[in-house]
């Protein structure tokens, strides 16, 4: 119909806008609602009242306290560029997500949801990202110790498991593992944990035990024989 109007969709396009302009960098901007005003013609005009106020550019990211890397590379926000608010969390799981696959398993953010994180200067219209970044040890594989098997023997798990003695352990290769135990279909629950072995380092990094904990599914007496 002619009369016809979505208001929530007018309503929601100040959400819209306000996204737009916090991913450019006016991280003050101010969207007002809908101002919805029907003309005589059955037609209808919709303003909205806009305060964009400055605009941020990105001074540093620091990240100068961790050892030579690309991670930058691979963010959204990018020194000298205006900052994008929407993207910094994910942006911060990014940096966590890289140090992991390099092996600093148990890396954190302290600060991922502290105001801290960012730090403006408001006379030259600039902001930099302090991420306080807890990077923990590179963990490497030492040995599989395996518990809760009773008819399933060590084997049938350990040959599961493509990381040689010495190699990084990172979330990908967990998770492979996890896929492959999976896979199996002889488990009903099974779990993957590295616990460091404190004080054994060997080329910088930690030797660690995966710890591999299963509960298996009950079997009838003819599917014993193939767990082997």
């Amino acid at each position: 119909s002619s009369h016809y109007y979505d208001r929530e969709f007018f309503e929601s396009f100040s959400d819209y806008l306000r996204q737009q302009y916090y991913s450019l960098g006016f991280v003050q901007a101010e969207i007002s609602k809908p101002v919805i005003k029907f003309q005589k013609d059955n037609s209808l005009n919709v303003d909205y009242y806009l305060n964009e106020r400055e605009q941020y550019l990105i001074s540093k990211i620091d990240l100068d306290k961790l050892p030579p890397n690309h991670i930058k590379d691979l963010l959204v926000n990018k020194e000298g560029y205006p900052i994008n608010i929407l993207s910094l969390e994910s942006d911060l799981q990014v940096i966590v997500r890289e140090l992991q696959r390099q092996g600093y398993y148990f890396t954190s953010i302290k600060n991922i949801n502290d105001s801290s994180i960012l730090k403006y200067d408001k006379a030259n219209q600039r902001v930099s990202i302090h991420p306080d970044i807890d990077l923990g040890s590179k963990i490497c594989f030492n040995e599989l110790i395996v518990a809760g098997t009773r008819l399933t023997k060590n084997l049938v798990i350990s040959r599961e498991l493509t990381l040689k003695k010495g190699e990084i352990i990172n979330p990908d290769s967990i998770e492979e593992l996890n896929q492959k135990l999976a896979g199996l279909g002889l488990f009903a629950t099974h779990r993957v944990t590295p616990y460091i072995i404190y004080g054994e380092v060997e080329n910088s990094c930690v030797k660690t035990n995966l710890l591999v904990q299963v509960k298996e599914k009950e079997f009838g007496v003819g599917e014993i024989a193939s767990i082997s």
